[in-house]
């Protein structure tokens, strides 16, 4: 995927995958991080969190609602 073509809205994905997350962020902070820039231009998130050491995966899953936010 090119700038050019989510630019000129040739390109209509949205989801996206945050890679390499510090495995001590929580949602609530990682959502902080983002919002500072992205506030209601996302309409799903999914940060996984290991069950046995209530860490983070080190990656989270978001869609912004329109291809341009990305």
């Amino acid at each position: 995927m090119t700038c050019t073509k989510v630019c000129d809205s040739s390109d209509k994905r949205t989801s996206l995958m945050i890679k390499n997350i510090p495995n001590k962020y929580t949602q609530p902070m990682l959502l902080d991080l983002i919002d500072k820039d992205f506030l209601g231009c996302y309409d799903f998130f999914y940060l996984p969190v290991d069950a046995t050491n209530g860490c983070n995966m080190g990656y989270a899953f978001i869609n912004m609602t329109c291809p341009t936010y990305l």
